[in-house]
């Protein structure tokens, strides 16, 4: 009978071990990599998040009188295992999500609106993630955080009314067979929507959906097809007529993207995959300029960054030629748009820092400044 015991001890201990390892492996599929997580205080000032070499979370912002600061901690010297997510709360106020090196979701948050140093305590929102959580406000003014579980589902846990204050739920499941991290955005009518990379390798999407019942609940996951190299990026903001756009790297390297359109009903769908071309290193950045047109920035095989932009023309909306930003990078680009709607990208370069462009307005034309450094020793991390 002991004997019996401890067989089976040793089974359970093997079957354990083997899951654990599955587990593991989930987080060595490649992946793009990123340095930098942007947003912008109520005044539009930007400050940036990066990991340093030793996975400590550190943050540097753009000063009142000008210039920048110094990179500062945030807080302590906890370790991170991903890059943070960086949201503007309806207060006006910055708050961090960032996985832990125990692989749970940790919170920070501004104290004061635009209180460049003053950040409460690391607050545990614990779960068990193999992706890095994004964060979406969503349009009654709540934050929604969602990350990708050890699982491979995708999980979300948001704020909620209690009282005249607000609390943040449990975590809920939103299922799926996912092998990315999840991109988050909200739509026009308020509702958001989940796209990620499937195990196979396609994009697969999920939206919020009025229900007669329940009020808002979810739509099924629906495959939007395609053979995806990178995790999907959509802008957090949408096009010029208020529909989704949705921008790959493909296993061509070439980048790709999938629209919505209008059906002859009056309703919506998704049209057909259709290439941009260029031979891509990372997957793309994406956001809306000041012409009210999408940009996409990449970063190519030769280490620089390009980008293109969509363009009106006689037929509708067009896509114009790559235009080379120059650098040397290790990582993709994170790129953010300020209120006059002009951008401002970064990324890490091959000597760790990280780099800042700044988009200006010149003899009528939008061209980006000269690369500068804004220091660090910074690490890569999963985009």
């Amino acid at each position: 009978m002991k004997l019996l015991l401890v067989v089976a001890a040793f089974a359970s201990a093997l079957a354990l071990e083997s899951q654990t390892e599955s587990l593991e492996r989930i987080d060595t599929i490649p992946s793009d990599k990123c340095a930098a997580a942007v947003a912008s205080n109520e005044d539009d000032r930007l400050q940036v998040f990066s990991l340093s070499h030793d996975s400590q979370l550190w943050h540097k912002y753009q000063r009142r009188e000008g210039g920048w600061s110094s990179w500062l901690p945030m807080g302590g010297k906890q370790k991170f295992s991903s890059g943070p997510s960086v949201v503007r709360n309806a207060d006006g106020r910055l708050e961090v999500f960032v996985r832990g090196a125990d692989k749970t979701i940790y919170h920070s948050a501004q104290k004061k609106v635009n209180a460049d140093e003053g950040w409460t305590s690391w607050a545990c929102f614990g779960g068990q993630f193999a992706s890095a959580p994004v964060s979406v406000l969503n349009s009654q003014g709540y934050l929604e955080v969602f990350a990708r579980g050890r699982d491979n589902a995708v999980y979300y846990k948001g704020q909620i009314a209690n009282g005249t204050a607000t609390t943040w739920s449990n975590w809920h499941s939103l299922g799926g067979e996912l092998t990315g991290p999840p991109s988050v955005t909200v739509d026009p009518e308020g509702m958001v929507h989940v796209f990620a990379r499937g195990n196979d390798r396609s994009m697969w999407h999920k939206r919020q959906i009025a229900t007669e019942k329940h009020g808002i609940g979810w739509a099924k996951w629906e495959s939007l097809g395609g053979v995806l190299a990178s995790s999907p990026r959509v802008g957090s903001i949408p096009n010029s007529i208020s529909l989704l756009e949705v921008y790959v790297r493909a296993a061509d390297k070439a980048l790709w993207h999938r629209s919505q359109v209008a059906t002859h009903n009056g309703g919506v769908a998704w049209g057909n995959w259709a290439p941009l071309g260029g031979i891509l290193a990372s997957g793309p950045a994406v956001t809306l300029n000041a012409d009210h047109m999408l940009t996409v920035i990449s970063r190519a095989t030769d280490k620089a960054l390009y980008y293109k932009s969509q363009v009106e023309t006689v037929n509708g909306t067009a896509y114009g030629d790559w235009h080379k930003m120059g650098g040397a990078f290790s990582t993709g680009a994170t790129v953010v748009r300020r209120a006059d709607g002009l951008l401002d990208v970064f990324a890490r370069g091959i000597d760790r820092a990280i780099w800042h462009s700044a988009q200006v307005e010149e003899a009528g034309h939008f061209v980006f400044s000269p690369w500068k450094s804004l220091g660090g020793r910074t690490r890569r991390f999963n985009c």
